[in-house]
């Protein structure tokens, strides 16, 4: 009965609701900040005060709303990322015996910073932005990339409890970031995120196998050396990003170099009484790499790359 005779369009909706849960999530964090106990009548009345102003600023504006769905989407999104970015933070750099009330606070602060420094930027800046077919997956996999070497970084520099998973949330807030300014500054094909892609994961996983050389039985070392090996081949495949364009008849070569590079390291490891697991890695790694390299700037058959990786192999 209340709903306007003309209808409402989905951006309205989605604007009316966007701007209610934000102000709900508003009066949650201004409630818990100053409020001691979530249970305190003071902090009901902050929250609900939070939805109704949030309510009724997307009931008086939402017919003038210039915003689409995938802009509010977008801002959404922002907010959950600063927001766990954040929350990453706290787990790395905050108290280790934390109070009940600082243990309530810091989520209220990290919900605080998702609308200060992801919904209301974006809120700006959403209908500007341009994204093109491949972007989506460039974000993605930059989000999901940057969280993996963000929980190696801490897992290799700090001994506090949870630091793997305050470095993945904070990591990948970074790398969710980074991604979305460089899809509005770059075009990448589908088969330069893979040279990307890739890149991260074989130095991850060719300093991993260096870290277990270096002391087997550290996994700190481990995992320090896997964020440098990944950090180092990601800037440098991003670099040469525009020589890699990669396409399904460079896979053949690579992969029967990486299932060499495994029995040549492997074998190494066993002549040489080294634990197996750190040079397997290694010469998996750096075998398939080298046959991507190769089969891409002198492109191989599949009848040549199966001949090739028999003779090495026999």
């Amino acid at each position: 009965m209340l709903a306007p005779e003309e209808g409402i369009t989905a951006p309205e909706a989605f604007h009316f609701t966007s701007l209610g849960l934000w102000g709900s999530a508003l009066g949650y964090g201004i409630g818990a900040v100053a409020v001691d106990g979530l249970e305190n009548p003071d902090f009901t009345w902050t929250f609900l005060g939070g939805q109704l102003l949030g309510t009724t600023l997307g009931a008086y504006t939402f017919r003038e709303t210039s915003h689409t769905t995938s802009d509010l989407a977008l801002m959404h999104w922002t907010g959950v990322e600063v927001t766990t970015a954040t929350l990453g933070a706290l787990v790395l750099w905050g108290d280790d015996n934390p109070s009940d009330y600082q243990k309530q606070m810091g989520p209220a602060l990290a919900t605080l910073t998702g609308l200060g420094l992801g919904v209301m930027p974006m809120w700006f800046l959403a209908s500007d932005l341009e994204f093109s077919e491949t972007d989506p997956a460039l974000i993605t996999l930059g989000t999901l990339g940057s969280g993996v070497l963000g929980g190696l970084a801490a897992h290799g520099t700090s001994d506090k409890d949870g630091a793997s998973v305050g470095g993945f949330l904070l990591g990948q807030g970074i790398g969710y970031a980074a991604s979305v300014v460089a899809s509005q500054y770059t075009d990448l094909t589908k088969g330069q995120l893979s040279w990307i892609t890739m890149g991260t994961s074989l130095g991850a996983t060719a300093g991993a196998g260096i870290g277990v050389l270096a002391q087997s039985d550290n996994s700190q070392t481990q995992a320090l050396s896997a964020f440098i090996g990944g950090l180092t081949l990601t800037a440098a495949t991003a670099l040469s990003a525009d020589s890699f364009d990669l396409t399904w008849s460079d896979a053949d070569l690579a992969f029967y170099s990486g299932i060499t590079g495994t029995v040549l390291g492997g074998s190494i490891a066993l002549m040489s009484s080294e634990d197996f697991q750190g040079p397997a890695l290694i010469g998996a790694s750096t075998g398939l790499l080298a046959g991507l390299i190769y089969d891409h700037l002198k492109p191989m058959s599949l009848r040549d790359s199966s001949l090739g990786a028999s003779g090495t192999l026999a």
